[in-house]
């Protein structure tokens, strides 16, 4: 019954019952002049053709007229909402451009992962770069890890001056992303387990030597690097588990293969259980 309450509202509306009326009304004007056109002898076929082109073209308009002051509060709030779109992707493709022009600007000034950027009276370590937007973990005024992770728009780079220094650290954070098939029933379980797997490879980093010798020499005793891991998706709809972690260089290959091994060793598990 809502449903045909609906349709009978909009249907007794003022503008659809007034729509009808100058349409109908068209259309037995223009039959009605046609008709007298056409009966009349003392015209020629010529004018006759000429007159009745005219009187056509006449209705047209005045009933595209009438239809447009019957329809004029309509059209103006559909007009304001075009604009206000117009204006919002104007500004959203402003942005865009900005950014892409100082992710140009920003490889052309050779920055990369692990490399000091100062800009602003903002200072970190880049930590992950993309077309839109540049991650730093930022540094104090001793140049020591805060804890504190930044996100800069790239268009930041276009209107700002900056500087970069290449990186000296002997530690180089990975960025890791592992992908599976949209199954919410199990991914908390995998994130859990890769958590888990995750504390394990970060125990044997720490007690790297070349770990420890780098903490010592370049981060603070208070510094915050502990391992992050993210459930997210994937561009293609999928789950992705976005891993970070520092370590020293000679140790990357073995943190990319105990995490790669973990968790496909993970799921592989998990899909074998009954849900």
């Amino acid at each position: 019954m809502e449903h045909l309450d609906r349709l009978i509202e909009i249907a007794t509306s003022r503008g659809l019952v007034t729509t009808f009326l100058i349409l109908a009304a068209a259309v037995i004007g223009r039959w009605t002049i046609r008709r007298f056109i056409v009966k009349n002898d003392a015209l020629s076929p010529t004018l006759k053709a000429k007159w009745g082109k005219l009187a056509q073209n006449l209705i047209v308009f005045l009933t595209l007229f009438a239809l447009v002051l019957e329809w004029a509060p309509q059209l103006r709030t559909f007009a304001l909402s075009l604009t206000a779109v117009a204006v919002a992707i104007v500004i959203a493709l402003k942005e865009i451009i900005l950014c892409l022009t100082g992710a140009v600007m920003r490889t052309s000034s050779s920055v990369k992962v692990g490399d000091v950027i100062d800009i602003q009276g903002c200072k970190g370590r880049a930590v992950e770069l993309t077309l839109l937007s540049t991650i730093i973990a930022q540094l104090n005024d001793d140049d020591l890890p805060t804890g504190r992770r930044i996100t800069l728009p790239n268009s930041v780079f276009l209107s700002n001056h900056f500087a970069t220094s290449k990186a000296n650290t002997k530690l180089i954070p990975l960025n890791i992303s592992f992908v599976m098939e949209p199954n919410y029933k199990v991914a908390n379980k995998v994130k859990e387990e890769l958590g888990l797997a995750l504390n394990r490879v970060w125990e044997s980093v720490q007690a790297s030597p070349a770990f420890l010798q780098a903490v010592s020499a370049e981060f603070s005793d208070n510094a915050d690097f502990e391992p992050t891991i993210r459930l997210t998706t994937a561009n293609d709809a999928k789950l992705a588990f976005k891993i970070h972690i520092l370590c020293a260089p000679e140790d990357r290959n073995n943190v990319e293969s105990n995490l790669s091994e973990s968790f496909f060793t993970i799921v592989s598990q998990l899909s074998r259980k009954p849900d």
